[in-house]
């Protein structure tokens, strides 16, 4: 099953995908979807779109903090609910 896609282009952009589709012989459709399965196949667009990094992760990253944070153990409380509690 096809899709069809309705999308802009900048002009310059348009005129080099609208002049290798005439060198290549390959209509316009064909090139974009190969450069798109190009794109998600090398992008990690999808695994960054869900992480949440947090502000300890952060503070890491920037090598302001070194120590170790505190061992914390799940407890369940009255649902499906997790709770982090100091040991």
């Amino acid at each position: 099953m096809v899709k069809k896609v309705s999308l802009s282009l900048p002009d310059k952009l348009f005129e080099e995908l609208d002049g290798l589709a005439k060198e290549s012989g390959r209509t316009r459709s064909s090139i974009v979807v190969e450069a798109l399965k190009a794109y998600l196949g090398e992008s990690d667009i999808r695994r960054e779109a869900k992480t949440y990094p947090t502000a300890l992760q952060k503070l890491r990253e920037q090598s302001v903090i070194k120590l170790r944070s505190p061992r914390l153990t799940k407890a369940r409380v009255e649902s499906d609910w997790i709770v982090e509690s100091e040991v």
